[in-house]
């Protein structure tokens, strides 16, 4: 499962392209709208570490999947979402089903990181329940599970099996929360600021 490249949002950013909330404007905006529960990202430790002192205090947790001599792959998440999104019944069926007997947020994590680490190690398939704790919908998850990641209907953030005119507009949506977040960037807002508008938004009584 896949995004559209980000290239054509780089215009819009001011260089260098490749810093850190450029970064994220350009991989995580729909996550930092709101409209993602996570996101997966892999840079090198420098960048990690940085975005991780970023978002921290911002509602927005990390959480490393695998370490490498390349860099770290990482989930960046909203433990809120996340716990509610893994709780919704027809999801913690599916994990259930794929051997998840401990729902909460920590252990779920805990579970597919130990199996996307032996995946990379070539000892078991791709753990594909990882697509529910992105945000892809169920059956875009048994869509690309039933065919091999072959034969799907169009390709966006994701391999879209099912209602595709539904996640066009919802890709819409995450594009222009992109284009959104790269114009404020260029007119001087921060990822703390953009962040927290999102706590404010999502967590009135909190933030």
């Amino acid at each position: 499962m896949t995004r559209p490249p980000a290239k054509r949002w780089a215009k819009l950013l001011p260089r260098p392209e490749r810093s850190i909330a450029h970064l994220l404007v350009l991989h995580c905006a729909p996550l930092l709208a709101g409209m993602k529960v996570s996101q997966l990202l892999t840079t090198d430790r420098y960048a990690y570490c940085k975005i991780a002192r970023l978002v921290c205090g911002t509602g927005i947790a990390v959480r490393p999947l695998l370490r490498t001599s390349n860099g770290i792959t990482f989930l960046l998440y909203d433990p809120v979402s996340l716990k509610t999104h893994i709780g919704c019944d027809l999801h913690a069926s599916f994990l259930q089903a794929h051997g998840y007997t401990d729902l909460s947020v920590e252990k779920v994590l805990a579970e597919v990181s130990r199996r996307y680490r032996l995946y990379q190690s070539g000892l078991r398939t791709f753990p594909h329940e990882l697509g529910i704790l992105l945000g892809y919908p169920l059956h875009d998850v048994i869509g690309f599970m039933e065919h091999a990641g072959q034969n799907c209907l169009f390709c966006g953030y994701w391999k879209v099996y099912a209602l595709p005119a539904q996640k066009k507009k919802l890709f819409r949506s995450f594009d222009l929360a992109r284009e959104e977040f790269a114009k404020r960037l260029q007119n001087g807002a921060g990822i703390r600021d953009i962040l927290a508008d999102r706590a404010r938004r999502m967590y009135p009584k909190t933030a």
